[in-house]
């Protein structure tokens, strides 16, 4: 009895661990990313939830300006209404990709990119 309590002890520190560096993995990879790249992440209803200082910095929006706005808010008037909702649907069905985008400023002058599109 003593030898499978030690046992599951032993299991579980060990998938604690794993936890651990999954944990740190994934911190040093959203770094990479958040310092190289413009990230954005929407709801279902196409409502932004985070946006990293380089997106910030690149629009000219402040975070607190952006947060819980259509994600239209960064899409600049160049785009059709056919491109947004082709776009909007393939995101929603869980496709990943790069697409096209001009970012609308707030107070500069309009920003080509090409940002990665992921859903999970």
């Amino acid at each position: 009895m003593l030898a499978l309590n030690i046992e599951a002890q032993l299991e579980r520190l060990q998938s604690d661990q794993k936890l651990q560096k999954a944990w740190r993995d994934l911190n040093f990879k959203s770094a990479a990313l958040d310092q190289h790249c413009i990230v954005s992440i929407s709801d279902n209803e196409g409502k932004l939830t985070y946006v990293n200082d380089k997106l910030c910095e690149i629009s000219g929006w402040s975070r607190d300006e952006l947060l819980n706005q259509p994600h239209r808010t960064l899409m600049s008037m160049h785009h059709s209404e056919e491109y947004i909702q082709h776009a909007w649907k393939s995101f929603r069905l869980g496709k990943s990709g790069a697409a096209s985008s001009i970012t609308r400023p707030r107070r500069a002058k309009i920003t080509g990119s090409t940002p990665a599109i992921s859903h999970r």
